[in-house]
């Protein structure tokens, strides 16, 4: 707002998995909290703030980013999923909302993309078996460019009738 008076564009790229790798019974709540005040409630709470200013101005665009997991479950990643889950809904909930102040809200859902978060991850060589055999035909994880293309899709006019959307760029592994 300081620099350009307005804020046209909210891209909330926040993520954290679990530290310790845990399964729902070993995950505790100081890391749950960790990993649900990243991933959802930070989003929520910077979504609610930039919308007032969208408001005022009677236009806006909010891309939010969850996760394929979101909708396909994964062991050891239950808070997580949860979490991007919410964001999910949440979006869906802020675009009726607020589509009568002209402010578009929709979430982008990567699969895997090979970033640091997931190196460590797809390092091993059984885990990226087990996460590419289910996506159909080129059985890959994605490439940053892919989210970022899809952002900016979404930030463009041209998908000014795009509302309220879970758009998984995941390979179709969500399609199962």
């Amino acid at each position: 707002m300081e620099s350009f008076g307005r804020i046209d564009i909210l891209v909330n790229d926040a993520g954290v998995v679990l530290s310790n790798d845990q399964l729902i019974v070993d995950t505790d709540e100081d890391e749950f909290d960790r990993v649900v005040d990243t991933d959802f409630k930070a989003v929520f709470f910077l979504c609610k703030r930039v919308a007032k200013i969208m408001i005022e101005q009677e236009q806006g665009n909010i891309i939010n980013l969850a996760s394929v997991v979101a909708r396909v479950a994964s062991t050891r990643m239950a808070a997580y999923a949860a979490a991007k889950a919410a964001v999910v809904q949440m979006t869906r909930c802020m675009a009726f909302e607020w589509s009568r102040f002209n402010i578009r809200a929709n979430c982008i859902c990567p699969g895997y993309i090979d970033t640091n978060m997931t190196q460590s991850t797809l390092n091993k060589e059984k885990a990226y078996e087990a996460i590419t055999h289910p996506i159909p035909h080129n059985r890959k994880v994605g490439d940053p460019m892919d989210i970022a293309a899809t952002a900016l899709f979404l930030a463009c006019d041209c998908s000014d009738m795009v509302n309220g959307f879970p758009l998984y760029v995941d390979g179709a592994r969500s399609i199962w």
